[in-house]
């Protein structure tokens, strides 16, 4: 995959917000591969102030400024322009919705000019919260406000880029007690397992992709030894489906030895697909399980670690943050999985 063109990309993110001025942007150094840092928006009527960026390269922390910022204006044709102009994927996984389209514009057609222009009437907001990794790839964390489904979403997305356009994205997020929101979803209605995978190559950078099928082997054999050696001391692992925060390694491998086998992204479950840099990114997951097919887990990487061989430096997890679909399952089986949360 050729590199993100840097005239092309900045000039896409010049065309909605100042690219001095753009979260993580405006202190930084000119080299355009150094990690962003958290900044102020110039546009706090359209998104607000909160883009945590200190995980994205700056090309990253423009692109997404600017897509969010054409999609909250509900600017049709600026938002498409971010997309591949041939084939290209989009799913939302909990809505059962979405596809591979041939071209950017049969997406326009059939998927969000209808959706911008019913948004363009209500007020509402997506925007995003947290970036990690580079213009190649990204995970990023967004919100759709009230307006938008009748109640707030906060979804997951997983990005993957080719000559600096959206080729795929596919949005992961809970929809237990998003009955609203859930109100799109077709009767009868599963996903395809591979979720566009086929028309993409896994575009992450070497350590993530190493480190996160590290990863996911370690939860998908239920070996929690392994799995709790790749975190920092002081990581935070976040499951925002059963609203569970584990924080410091001792308690995160405290947690696996007690949840594991009873959670999705454990035995069974299989990486799908691998974005981000060498700061972090996060892998998609699909599972066996039949309620339960798929999710998505973000990582957060340091800058210290050992060697997986010696060309390719692997971290130690500072932050984990995963999100499936509740409302497949029964009450009882959030109940008892949060319950798991708590230290016997």
């Amino acid at each position: 995959m050729e590199s993100l063109n840097r005239r092309t990309l900045l000039g896409a993110a010049a065309a909605a917000v100042p690219l001095a001025a753009a979260p993580g942007l405006a202190s930084a150094s000119p080299g355009l591969s150094q990690p962003a840092r958290s900044g102020r928006s110039p546009h706090p009527e359209v998104l607000p102030d909160v883009l945590e960026t200190s995980h994205a390269s700056r090309e990253a922390a423009a692109l997404f400024h600017a897509y969010y910022t054409a999609k909250s204006r509900y600017d049709i044709d600026a938002f498409i322009d971010f997309f591949n102009p041939g084939q290209m994927a989009y799913f939302d996984s909990p809505l059962h919705i979405g596809g591979v389209f041939p071209t950017r514009d049969a997406f326009r057609d059939q998927v969000m000019g209808p959706t911008l222009e019913g948004w363009s009437k209500t007020g509402g907001k997506s925007y995003p919260l947290r970036v990690i990794g580079d213009a190649t790839s990204a995970i990023v964390f967004f919100r759709n406000t009230p307006e938008l489904f009748g109640n707030e979403v906060r979804i997951i997305s997983s990005f993957t880029l080719e000559h600096g356009k959206i080729v795929r994205v596919v949005d992961y997020w809970d929809g237990r007690r998003n009955d609203k929101a859930l109100a799109n979803r077709p009767p009868n209605t599963q996903n395809p397992r591979s979720l566009g995978t086929e028309i993409v190559r896994e575009s992450a950078g070497p350590v993530i992709r190493t480190f996160a099928r590290r990863l996911g082997s370690a939860l998908a054999a239920g070996d929690v030894d392994s799995a709790t050696a790749l975190f920092s001391d002081d990581a935070l692992f976040e499951d925002m489906t059963t609203r569970t925060t584990i924080v410091g390694r001792p308690a995160i491998g405290r947690y696996l030895t007690r949840a594991l086998s009873r959670l999705p992204y454990g035995p069974g479950s299989e990486v799908l697909h691998v974005v981000g840099s060498d700061q972090g990114g996060g892998y998609e997951w699909v599972t066996d399980n039949v309620a339960v097919p798929n999710g998505v887990t973000a990582l957060q990487l340091d800058r210290v670690g050992d060697y997986i061989h010696p060309d390719v430096r692997t971290p130690r997890i500072t932050r984990l943050t995963t999100v499936w679909d509740a409302s497949l399952v029964e009450d009882s089986t959030i109940r008892s999985l949060a319950a798991l949360s708590i230290e016997p």
